[in-house]
C-alpha cells in the first residue's frame, strides 16, 4: 500500500504546505469538516484559531494564483460492507473524468466507519473501504503513484453515532483531489502498484458486531437479523443477540420503559406484590418487540442480557417477572382517557413472580448495575421480599388495613398505594365500597416503621386531589375479631386539592 508520511505538524507553516502539494491536499481535507458544516459553532471554533485561519487563507490565495482546483467527494457504504454501490461508482466516474483536464493531480482517500464493533475491526474495515475506492479510481485511469489511501476507523465521525442517520453518514469514504497546472513532484523511488492489494481481510464473528442505540421512550425500529445494545435515558442496557427472532419481517419495532423512583411507581399505579408478600424494588424494566402488529416469536434458548443501574448493592436480590394486568382493551383505554394522571409508560402487572434459577450479577466500580439474562421481552424487576430489609419474621401473617374516605371523591380516577419512607415498595388498595378502600394480608411491614399512605384522584376539571399521610402501624393496629382474624388497621382520611406544582413537590419529597 502506498502511504506518504507527512510532517507531524502540517499546520504550523502554510509555505511548507505550498512547497509540498500532497501535504497541502491533506491540510485542505482536514479543514473540510469545518468548512462544509452547517453548525455555526464549528465556524466559531475555526475563527478562534487565528494563526491556523490566517495560514489557510494565505495558502488558498496562493493556490488560486497557480491555477489549483481542490475537490471533495464522498461515497457511502452499507452496514459492515466495503463493496462499492452503483451510486458510489457514478460519483467516482464523475470524479475520474476530470483527471484528463489537468496535467497533474494528487488524490487522498480516507475511509471511515460508524462506532459499531471493535476499534481494531473498524480500522481494518475503513482501510478496506478506502482501498476499494483507490483500486476503482486506478482502474478508471488514475496513476497509482498519485493515489494515497488511509483508513481512519471511527476517529473522524461526520455525525453523531447515537442515531441511525448519523451512523449511516459515518459509513463513508472521503476523496480529496487537488488538480493543478503545476508539476507535482512524485515520491522516489516509484511505488509498486501491486501493494494496493495487500490490505489484510480480517475474518471476525458477525455476532461481535453490535449496533448501539441510545433510545428514548418512543417506539423505534431495529433490523431483525442484527445484534443491538440498547441504552435507555437512565442507563439501562439491553443486549439483543443476533438471530434471536423467528420472523420474516426485516424490521421490528421496540418499545422500552423503565421505573426507578417511588414517585414513578405511584404515578404508574405500580403494585409491588409477589407470592410471598411485598417486594422492595430498586428498579424495573419493560421492553416489547413486535413486527408492527403482534409480538415476535423468540428462538429457543435465546438470552437477552439486561443491566439495570443501582445506587448501591443489596443482598438477596432476585429477578421478578410481571404477570397479568396490562392496560389493553376498550374499558382500560376509556379509563385512561378519564384520568389525566394515568401514566401510559408502564403497564402495571397484577403480580410479580420470582424467576427461579436466574442469577443476578452485580457490576461494581463505576458501572454499579444489576445484570441478568431473560428468555423473552416482558416486564422485569430486581428486588427482594420485604422481610429482608425490615427484619420481620418469615412466618409473619400480616395485617388487614381499611381506609375510609371522607369529603369529596371521584372514585373512577382514584388510586391508592402504601409506601415506606426507607424502602422502595408500593402496596395497593382495592375499592370495596362508595367510601371504603382496603388491603389485606400486608406482610413483613415493621409496625414501627414510618409508612406513607398516598392516594390521588382527579375531579371533572382535571385538578388533582391528594392524600399524603405519614403514620406508623403500631399507632393504629387493633386486634381482629375472632381467633384466626388478622390484626386490623383502620383510619379515616380526606383528600386535599392541590395544584400540579404542589403535586410534583409531593412526589419529589417521596423520592428523597
Amino acid at each position: 500500500m502506498y502511504s506518504h508520511h507527512f510532517a507531524p505538524d502540517l499546520l504550523q507553516n502554510s509555505l511548507e504546505a505550498l512547497g509540498h502539494i500532497p501535504g497541502l491536499c491533506h491540510v485542505l481535507y482536514v479543514l473540510i469538516p469545518y468548512i462544509r458544516t452547517h453548525d455555526l459553532s464549528s465556524w466559531r471554533y475555526l475563527l478562534a484559531m487565528k494563526k491556523f485561519t490566517l495560514s489557510f487563507l494565505f495558502a488558498a490565495c496562493c493556490l488560486s494564483g497557480f491555477g489549483q482546483n481542490f475537490v471533495i467527494d464522498t461515497v457511502y457504504f452499507g452496514y459492515n460492507r466495503y463493496g462499492l454501490s452503483p451510486e458510489s461508482k457514478v460519483t467516482l466516474d464523475s470524479l475520474a473524468s476530470q483527471f484528463v483536464d489537468f496535467p497533474n493531480y494528487y488524490v487522498e482517500i480516507f475511509g471511515h466507519t460508524d462506532s459499531t464493533g471493535t476499534d481494531e475491526y473498524n480500522l481494518v474495515l475503513s482501510e478496506q473501504r478506502a482501498r476499494e475506492v483507490a483500486v476503482y479510481l486506478i482502474g478508471k485511469g488514475a496513476q497509482v503513484e498519485r493515489v494515497n489511501y488511509e483508513g481512519l476507523g471511527t476517529t473522524k465521525p461526520a455525525e453523531s453515532n447515537r442515531t441511525h442517520r448519523g451512523r449511516s453518514i459515518n459509513r463513508r469514504v472521503d476523496v480529496a483531489v487537488l488538480f493543478t497546472e503545476v508539476r507535482i513532484p512524485l515520491p522516489e523511488p516509484p511505488v509498486d502498484s501491486s501493494k494496493l492489494n495487500l490490505v489484510p481481510v480480517v475474518t471476525i464473528d458477525p455476532a461481535s458486531l453490535i449496533d448501539t442505540i441510545y433510545c428514548d421512550y418512543a417506539q423505534f425500529p431495529i433490523a431483525s437479523d442484527k445484534s443491538y445494545r440498547i441504552i435507555t435515558p437512565k442507563g439501562t442496557e439491553i443486549l439483543i443477540p443476533m438471530g434471536a427472532f423467528e420472523t420474516e419481517s426485516e424490521e421490528l419495532q421496540v418499545t422500552v420503559k423503565e421505573l426507578f423512583k417511588t414517585s414513578e411507581y405511584l404515578m404508574a399505579k405500580m403494585p409491588l406484590i409477589a407470592k410471598n408478600g411485598p417486594i422492595e424494588c430498586p428498579g424495573m424494566l419493560s421492553f416489547a418487540i413486535s413486527d408492527g402488529r403482534r409480538p415476535v416469536d423468540i428462538v429457543d434458548e435465546t438470552k437477552f442480557e439486561i443491566s439495570l443501574p443501582t445506587t448501591r448493592r443489596e443482598q438477596d436480590i432476585s429477578v421478578y417477572k410481571g404477570t397479568g394486568g396490562g392496560r389493553g382493551g376498550r374499558r382500560n383505554r376509556r379509563s385512561q382517557n378519564s384520568d389525566p394522571g394515568a401514566d401510559p409508560m408502564f403497564a402495571a402487572p397484577t403480580r410479580w413472580t420470582e424467576q427461579q434459577g436466574t442469577t443476578v450479577r452485580y457490576l461494581g466500580g463505576r458501572k454499579r448495575k444489576y445484570q441478568f439474562d431473560v428468555s423473552e421481552p416482558s416486564r422485569y424487576a430486581v428486588g427482594r421480599i420485604l422481610y429482608y430489609p425490615m427484619n420481620t419474621e418469615r412466618n409473619d401473617k400480616g395485617f388487614d388495613m381499611m381506609v375510609k374516605i371522607k369529603g369529596k371523591r371521584w372514585p373512577r380516577t382514584t388510586h391508592m398505594l402504601m409506601v415506606g419512607e426507607n424502602i422502595k415498595t408500593s402496596i395497593p388498595f382495592k375499592k370495596k365500597g362508595d367510601k371504603l378502600w382496603e388491603s389485606r394480608k400486608i406482610k413483613f411491614v415493621d409496625d414501627k416503621a414510618p409508612m406513607i399512605l398516598f392516594a390521588l384522584q382527579y375531579d371533572e376539571e382535571g385538578s388533582p386531589w391528594v392524600i399524603n399521610y405519614k403514620f406508623r402501624v403500631v399507632d393504629y393496629v387493633k386486634k381482629g375479631k375472632g381467633k384466626k382474624a388478622l390484626p386490623v388497621v383502620k383510619m379515616k382520611l380526606r383528600f386535599k386539592q392541590v395544584t400540579e406544582q404542589e403535586l410534583q413537590e409531593i412526589l419529589i419529597d417521596l423520592d428523597n
